[in-house]
């Protein structure tokens, strides 16, 4: 069910990044942080990396395990993040931003509708 629930905001992530914003256009009122941090939320709710970790919680116990799952996990996230980071802004200098929205839509939706099949055909 979660990952139902989870491949439902494909969609509306897909329209977000479809929507785009000017190049070097300041966005009122808002905060990097919480707009990454609410994407992220929403496109990792019940994904792999989640039932990995939830996973590896039960096979290390008391707080040693807890606090070194959550730090292996947040290390590993934050690498991929990195280097996704760092291909966005490569692929922002050599591909024209029209170019890069109308790909991110099209992978939003196709993983989208790729991950929802994948989730009904288990049940």
């Amino acid at each position: 069910m979660a990952h139902v629930a989870a491949n439902a905001s494909s969609p509306v992530l897909m329209s977000i990044t479809r929507r785009g914003v000017a190049p070097n256009a300041p966005v009122e009122g808002s905060s990097a942080v919480l707009a990454a941090s609410v994407a992220f939320f929403l496109a990792e709710l019940g994904d792999k990396t989640m039932l990995a970790t939830i996973t590896l919680a039960t096979q290390y116990q008391g707080w040693g395990g807890v606090v070194g799952v959550w730090a292996g996990s947040t290390v590993g996230m934050v690498v991929a993040d990195g280097l996704a980071i760092l291909a966005g802004r490569l692929l922002e200098r050599r591909l024209p931003e029209r170019a890069v929205r109308i790909g991110a839509a099209v992978l939003f939706v196709a993983l989208g509708i790729w991950l929802a099949v994948e989730a009904l055909l288990a049940r």
